[in-house]
């Protein structure tokens, strides 16, 4: 709360404000600034404060502590500072963090929140425009370069995910799994359509067909809740 008030204060001595926007946007940077103080403390409180002397290495020996060490994660709320413990192995010389891998992030780089946000919205609209989009509406500030890696990264992502999917259709025994499912795992009504369209790949113009999987209730259910969903897949 003291931090809270603190840039509270600091907010009202700028002088009053000249519009609601912005009163909106001074109660947005708090809100960020918070955000981020809040996540680096959570990480440090969650690290504990007497570190095990030694922890488990996947050389199968006994990784040693070493010391704290520095760490920043770019966030929702933008780039988080904190400080937590760092593991040495003896034997294979291996370095760890165990809050790092625990938690699932890679310190310096975008949580995978952020990162999944980031790359859909790359996948929507220019790089550039998704940037600036980004800064506008979350505070984020992250390059170009950024938000490309995040969306060719999320894109490999999906395309993995495709072929596994592909691979399951032309196998009999996933096919004979689905079919033995109970009825009220299956969907009621399954929609497909597909369509293509022209877009620029190297240089030319090539056609993108595009797939697309519908299914929801059947409409002979009044009281089952309705439900719709999709699941769209790409060829080239």
């Amino acid at each position: 709360m003291s931090v809270l008030g603190g840039q509270i204060r600091s907010d009202l001595e700028q002088g009053e404000p000249g519009s609601i926007s912005e009163m909106e946007k001074r109660v947005k940077r708090t809100l960020q600034h918070v955000g981020t103080l809040w996540l680096g403390c959570w990480l440090e409180e969650m690290d504990g404060v007497y570190p095990e002397p030694q922890v488990s290495c996947p050389c199968g020996e006994e990784a040693e502590y070493v010391r704290r060490r520095d760490g920043v994660i770019i966030t929702l709320f933008g780039r988080v500072h904190f400080r937590r413990a760092y593991y040495l192995c003896p034997h294979c010389h291996q370095g760890r963090y165990p809050l790092d891998e625990h938690l699932g992030y890679k310190t310096g780089r975008l949580t995978p929140e952020l990162y999944s946000i980031v790359g859909r919205l790359g996948a929507e609209i220019p790089f550039e425009r998704a940037r600036d989009l980004l800064h506008d509406l979350m505070g984020v500030s992250l390059s170009e370069n950024s938000v490309r890696d995040a969306t060719q990264g999320v894109g490999t992502e999906v395309l993995t995910q495709e072929q596994e999917w592909l691979a399951d259709g032309h196998d009999m025994e996933v096919l004979l799994e689905h079919d033995r499912l109970p009825s009220e795992e299956k969907p009621d009504r399954l929609y497909g359509s597909i369509d293509g369209v022209k877009v620029p790949v190297d240089n030319e113009w090539r056609e993108l067909k595009i797939g697309c999987w519908h299914f929801g209730g059947a409409r002979d259910h009044p009281s089952r809740e309705s439900h719709e969903q999709s699941r769209a897949t790409v060829y080239n």
